[in-house]
């Protein structure tokens, strides 16, 4: 009872990398989006009714994608922390951010503003999840599909 011992059994490097990058693109996100708030002055008008009379419908759509990115780059920063904690769900929960940081990027491709580092570093964190180290040091099966 006493006298037993958890064994720490060491992450791979493959998984700090990809917590890492998760984290630092998680405390970007929620940056930009406040930065975007800020800078369109929506933290000061708060009430719905005067804004949809004061404030173009552009700006009222980059609001929306400040305020999901916010979203995004909070969910980011809480899944990253259950990586680090060898949580099998946050994987998915990860990998399915990532697709719609994506898919948030492409958005941003479209109307002429490209956000290319978002775009590679959701791809590199979703290659560093996917590596073979991670899934099986979050207990996860690896299985190899043959044609």
């Amino acid at each position: 009872m006493g006298g037993e011992r958890l064994i720490s059994v060491p992450k791979p490097r493959s998984l700090l990398i990809a917590v890492s990058l998760q984290t630092l693109q998680g405390l970007g996100l929620i940056a930009i989006g406040f930065y975007e708030l800020i800078a369109n002055d929506w933290l000061l008008r708060a009430r719905v009714s005067e804004l949809r009379r004061i404030i173009p419908f552009a700006l009222i759509d980059e609001a929306c994608i400040a305020v999901i990115a916010i979203g995004v780059g909070a969910a980011l920063l809480l899944s990253a922390l259950a990586i680090w904690r060898l949580s099998p769900l946050a994987w998915t929960v990860a990998v399915a951010l990532h697709g719609l940081n994506l898919l948030m990027a492409l958005i941003e491709y479209v109307r002429y503003q490209p956000d290319y580092l978002a775009m590679l570093m959701s791809i590199a964190i979703v290659l560093y999840l996917n590596q073979y180290e991670v899934i099986t040091a979050l207990g996860m099966r690896w299985t190899e599909r043959s044609p």
